[in-house]
C-alpha cells in the first residue's frame, strides 16, 4: 500500500475504578473495540481492512485534583482477542497459518490522559500501540502493529469515583 488513513470505528464495554492509594489507582477494562485502516495499493484502489476485538486494557492512574473532579493520567498495557473483521471487502481470516490474514491475538502498550468529574462521569482519551505482529505468519521484514487513538465518555456507577 502506497498512503494510510484511519478509521472512526466504535468501542464500548464496562471499566471499573480499584484505589490504590489516595493519588493512585487501577482501571482495568472490557471493551468491544474496533480497529481499522484505509489505504490505497499501488493501482489507486482505495480498500479498508476492519477488525474487532475483545480487548483487555489495564492502566495505572496518578490523579491530579483540578476544579471539580481530577484530572488522571497514566499507562498500561493491553490484550486482545480477534473477533471478526474483513480485508479489502472479505472475510478476515484468524490464525497463524499461512492462509490466515490476521493473528487471533494482540497486546501493546497505552497511555491515557483522563477527568473524572465528582458524580461519575468521565471523559478519556488514549494512545495504544501494539508490540505484536498481528500479521499471519508474519516476519520482521512483514509486519504491521496496531495503533490507535481513542475517546471515550463514560460514568461510575456509585458516582464519585
Amino acid at each position: 500500500p502506497t498512503h494510510y488513513g484511519g478509521i472512526l470505528l466504535p468501542h464500548f464495554g464496562v471499566v471499573a475504578s480499584i484505589p490504590l492509594g489516595p493519588s493512585l489507582s487501577l482501571q482495568p477494562e472490557i471493551l468491544f473495540d474496533g480497529n481499522g485502516i484505509t489505504y490505497r495499493d499501488s493501482s489507486g484502489t482505495t480498500q479498508s481492512d476492519i477488525t474487532y476485538y475483545l480487548k483487555i486494557p489495564v492502566v495505572v492512574l496518578y490523579h491530579i485534583p483540578a476544579g471539580p473532579g481530577a484530572l488522571e493520567l497514566g499507562a498500561g498495557a493491553y490484550v486482545a482477542k480477534g473477533l471478526f473483521g474483513t480485508t479489502a471487502g472479505v472475510t478476515t481470516h484468524f490464525g497463524n497459518g499461512t492462509t490466515d490474514d490476521v493473528r487471533g491475538g494482540d497486546f501493546g502498550l497505552e497511555i491515557m490522559a483522563q477527568y473524572a468529574f465528582p458524580k461519575g462521569f468521565f471523559v478519556n482519551a488514549y494512545w495504544e500501540q501494539g508490540v505484536e505482529n498481528i500479521l499471519a505468519a508474519g516476519s520482521p521484514t512483514n509486519a504491521f502493529y496496531n495503533h490507535a487513538f481513542d475517546i471515550s465518555i463514560g460514568y461510575f456507577f456509585g458516582g464519585k469515583k
